[in-house]
């Protein structure tokens, strides 16, 4: 999308010459001279292009040029390549530039790459894609005479005689054959010069293809496995009118393990936020009250403050109701997950919101149970009344929870998945990966299972919510230490 954007902002495609030699040469230098312009704007998309170039590499889908590859190849990538690495200071454009190099070196006549250097270096003085255009037809026009100049004629006295004197001037003079190579070696690259000005489709580079071709092949490898995102149904999203007195009885049921858990919490907060100091031997502050200290060897007089982590966190607890969580491991998974959000509430800057999977309706849909900046309180009833139906949609309720995650503006955000695991491996940890690319963390919570760990990297397991505040208190510290690292 940067390259194409620069093209749009920058380039006039009616620029590009009729000679399908010289619009291809166009479309090397048009190419660098926009992507110049582009990272002028955007220096950050550098490290994009860096990684691009290696990924389509580890594919196969771009390689380095190598023996054999035809002439208007390996001048096109020498141009690119050049410019990519020296021009555009791509990182990982070195290995193709120093490759290609090597390969032009050995396909066309020295001079002829000499002239071709003094010019191309000429693109970032190009004001428009006009003036690329004259510069491709003047580069072409110098390929031309080098192409065409005639070679250097045979001494006399080595192309008379007999084949006898020939041999024996052959003996008598060893750099004959030397000659003789040189001549032939310069002819070919002079006839690899022609085949470059007379290609009828030139071969040139380009990564735009090339990620296409690659975005096509993988969307079409996994279209079977192309996750969408669930539908909120609109049951979770009004007041509950629902049984008041149960609703009350079962949020005392989970109190106390709630209670316990934000106990926990709390002093693990307290110690990861606090702000340390540390005194050392050097450093830009120094703390006048340990000065009398140095009088008995301690110079550690320089204070250095080291910040806490930030609790300023956004937490989305995501509870599978799927018919295989019937009976027990419902009731457990609607306690966990209350009693979790009722003590996250109160901690100070965490902003939690709590969904089941599948909605009502049974399909690839949630039902919203606690809105973000909604009391507790106010949703007990959804909780207390949950229960399990149709299937397990859970990719497409975790891309909701994750966009409904990244809608906030939070540092940190946490996506807490209660379920029993019954469910692909593969396809629920691609949606971790995918999930955690993009800056939402992701952890399961066990209910009637022995593990969830094949699914999620973090993770703990629940027979009863009485377990939940030693299980969820090394999670959390497990999460945070991984954040602090």
């Amino acid at each position: 999308m940067f390259h194409e954007a620069n093209h749009v902002r920058e380039t006039d495609v009616t620029a590009r010459p009729g000679d399908p030699f010289v619009g291809a040469l166009w479309n090397v230098l048009e190419d660098n001279r926009s992507d110049g312009l582009g990272l002028q704007l955007y220096p950050g998309a550098r490290l994009d292009r860096a990684r691009l170039l290696q990924l389509l590499h580890e594919e196969g889908r771009l390689m380095c040029p190598q023996e054999g590859d035809r002439p208007d190849k390996v001048l096109l990538q020498y141009v690119f390549w050049r410019l990519q690495h020296e021009y555009l200071r791509i990182d990982g454009a070195h290995r193709f530039a120093r490759d290609a190099e090597a390969l032009a070196k050995k396909t066309f006549p020295q001079r002829a790459l000499t002239q071709l250097d003094s010019l191309m270096w000429e693109v970032p003085q190009c004001a428009d894609a006009h003036a690329v255009a004259r510069l491709a037809e003047r580069i072409a026009e110098v390929l031309k005479q080098e192409a065409e100049e005639p070679m250097l004629a045979v001494p006399p006295d080595q192309s008379q005689g007999t084949e006898q004197q020939g041999a024996e001037q052959q003996g008598a003079n060893p750099g004959c054959s030397s000659q003789d190579d040189a001549r032939d070696k310069e002819a070919q690259q002079r006839a690899a010069l022609r085949a470059v000005l007379g290609a009828a489709v030139p071969e040139s580079i380009d990564l735009g293809e090339a990620t296409k071709s690659a975005l096509e092949e993988h969307a079409s490898a996994n279209l079977g496995s192309l996750i969408s995102v669930a539908e909120c149904d609109a049951a979770g999203s009004s007041p509950d009118t629902g049984d008041w007195e149960g609703a009350k009885a079962f949020e005392l049921d989970v109190q106390a393990a709630s209670n316990a858990l934000l106990y926990r919490i709390g002093g693990l907060l307290q110690a990861a936020t606090q702000t340390r100091r540390i005194y050392q031997a050097s450093g830009g502050r120094i703390d006048r009250r340990r000065l009398a200290g140095t009088a008995v060897g301690n110079f550690d007089v320089f204070e250095r403050r080291i910040r806490g982590l930030s609790t300023d966190t956004a937490v989305m607890v995501l509870v599978d109701r799927s018919a295989s969580m019937a009976l027990h491991p419902m009731k457990v998974a609607r306690e966990a997950a209350f009693a979790l959000c009722l003590a996250l509430e109160r901690v100070a800057d965490v902003q939690v919101g709590a969904a089941a999977f599948p909605g009502m309706d049974g399909g690839a849909s949630v039902s919203r149970l606690l809105a973000f900046g909604e009391r507790c309180t106010q949703a007990r009833v959804r909780f207390a009344t949950l229960s399990s139906v149709g299937g397990t949609p859970m990719a497409e309720a975790m891309m909701w929870a994750g966009r409904e995650l990244l809608a906030l503006n939070r540092p940190r955000r946490l996506l807490l998945v209660v379920t029993d695991a019954d469910y692909a491996s593969e396809r629920g940890r691609h949606i971790v990966r995918l999930l955690g690319g993009v800056g939402v963390e992701c952890a399961g919570v066990g209910i009637g299972v022995k593990s969830v760990a094949h699914i999620f990297q973090k993770s703990r397991v629940l027979a009863s919510v009485d377990e939940l505040p030693g299980a969820m208190f090394s999670l959390l510290l497990e999460m945070m230490k991984g954040a602090h690292a």
